[in-house]
């Protein structure tokens, strides 16, 4: 018998905060890489996530990486 509650209780705390907070899922997600002539690494991220109250959120990376002369 303890060991079943002991076990419930485990469960509970694992799944509990994700049912309370809900999840974040995932619309769109777009990567593009483009590597230069001279070495030249430019990486581009748009992720679009609709929040578990409806909202939708938009998030843009763009990152450009030189290589060392």
């Amino acid at each position: 018998m303890r060991y079943m509650s002991t076990f419930a209780l485990t469960l509970a705390m694992i799944f509990g905060g994700a049912m309370l907070t809900g999840c974040d899922e995932t619309v769109s997600e777009k990567r593009e890489v483009d590597i230069k002539d001279d070495g030249t690494v430019k990486k581009e991220t748009e992720k679009t996530v609709k929040e578990a109250d409806g909202t939708i959120k938009k998030e843009e990376t763009k990152t450009v990486d030189k290589p060392n002369p």
